[in-house]
């Protein structure tokens, strides 16, 4: 699964799987003039081959629609028309305090970009989370 953390300037990129339930940050592409980095993203969806793809959904805490809400429905939109896969959303209130949480834990240096593919993983743990993806284990 990949999932992604829409921005005006940045959206971050995190890989999951639902075998394992965990999620990584994978990369962070521009956005310029409202138009994402597709020929990055066309790359990235061609090596990881997700299954399907998660995208946080910005509301206020009160759970109206935020001033992103219609660019990150675009974003869908497209999302689905390019690559055919089925597109999933959660609420990613709150994603971003997350992000920078794990982000100064882990003791990196505050960096909005990579900050951008945290906020993707956090949505994407919390969609499988969410899903009841648990992890599972075979044994022989």
């Amino acid at each position: 699964m990949m999932g992604f953390d829409y921005g005006t300037k940045h959206i971050g990129i995190a890989i999951g799987q639902t075998l394992t339930a965990t999620a990584s940050p994978l990369a962070t592409i521009s956005v310029r003039n409202q138009k994402p980095d597709w020929k990055h993203l066309n790359e990235l969806i061609y090596k990881w081959q997700p299954q399907a793809l998660i995208v946080g959904l910005p509301q206020h805490l009160d759970g109206t629609n935020s001033s992103l809400t219609d660019g990150v429905n675009g974003f869908i939109e497209e999302l689905k028309q390019r690559y055919r896969l089925p597109v999933h959303t959660i609420d990613e209130t709150l994603s971003s305090v997350e992000a920078a949480r794990k982000s100064n834990q882990a003791h990196q240096k505050k960096d909005n970009k990579n900050i951008n593919a945290i906020a993707a993983q956090v949505i994407l743990e919390s969609w499988i989370a969410d899903n009841n993806c648990k992890p599972t284990h075979t044994f022989f």
